[in-house]
């Protein structure tokens, strides 16, 4: 803010300046934000004896997903989901066969399709508590500072049982090819690599692209596993639209064998859009 404002509002710059100066020096992964108290009792996010929990600013959590609804898929990919569901569910039968549940998740696919849906809903399922990686705040302009941020978020994600999601994987994970990197990037994908390997099997960590290509291929194949998300088929379309005309759907139900030409080639969150305004009007 010092620097963005040294021309439009020099008095407030030279201001934030002062202050800084006169500040102790403090390594910037001490600056930590509190967790609402979560209450006492079995509803407890992280149980009896921790009401209350510091971690690291650029975590967003833990989202309610009370509401969050099953997401419209195909049947092969509902079919995997289940799966990984019956292997949490048989985690102590996995462990003493030597095994571990599937604990990291690819997801890849067009924007408005079901990705992020799909890991709220997923942490839902399996009643844990579902964080996810804000990229404004963790990204720095300081050499090494967002490999280090994203660690401090790791670090605190395997302490405890949740669900991490990582969307836009892209934006931290890109290729290591790129000439004009300082290394940075490279820092990151050693980071997430790391972690990958050794994560535990009491969490969950989801990754989410609109962009493959631009992930670094090692770090891709590191995942448990993948899921592609596509666009809706017809029976998808069927579905979403039961569902997003609700309880006006009894008035548009005759042109239920229109929809999937009308809907054709439209993604979830485009076929809500339109849904809504049709309601609207």
């Amino acid at each position: 803010m010092a620097r963005q404002n040294r021309i439009k509002n020099p008095d407030l710059s030279k201001q934030l300046a002062n202050l800084l100066n006169e500040m102790p020096t403090l390594k910037r992964d001490t600056f930590f934000r509190q967790i609402p108290t979560l209450g006492r009792g079995s509803n407890s996010v992280f149980g009896d004896n921790m009401v209350e929990e510091q971690y690291p600013s650029f975590l967003v959590g833990p989202i309610d997903t009370a509401s969050v609804v099953k997401p419209i898929l195909n049947e092969a990919t509902e079919k995997r989901f289940q799966g990984i569901l019956e292997e949490w569910k048989m985690t102590e039968r996995l462990e003493k066969a030597g095994l571990k549940p599937t604990r990291t998740l690819f997801f890849v696919g067009a924007p408005g399709i079901g990705k992020t849906l799909s890991a709220y809903w997923l942490a839902k399922a399996l009643e844990l508590p579902l964080y996810r990686i804000d990229l404004a705040t963790i990204v720095s302009s300081y050499l090494g500072q967002t490999g280090n941020n994203l660690k401090s978020a790791l670090l605190f994600a395997r302490k405890k049982p949740m669900v991490l999601l990582l969307d836009e994987i892209d934006a931290l994970a890109k290729k290591r090819d790129d000439d004009m990197d300082v290394g940075e990037v490279k820092r990151i994908v050693t980071v997430l690599l790391q972690e990958i390997d050794s994560w535990p099997s009491s969490s969950m960590l989801i990754a989410a692209t609109n962009n493959p290509e631009l992930v670094d291929p090692a770090l891709w194949r590191r995942f448990d596993e993948e899921f592609s998300f596509s666009l809706p088929d017809k029976e998808q379309i069927e579905q979403a639209t039961i569902r997003f005309f609700a309880e006006n759907y009894i008035d548009f139900q005759g042109y239920q064998e229109i929809f999937p030409l009308i809907f054709d080639g439209m993604s979830f969150s485009d076929i809500e859009r339109q849904i809504l305004q049709i309601r609207r009007t």
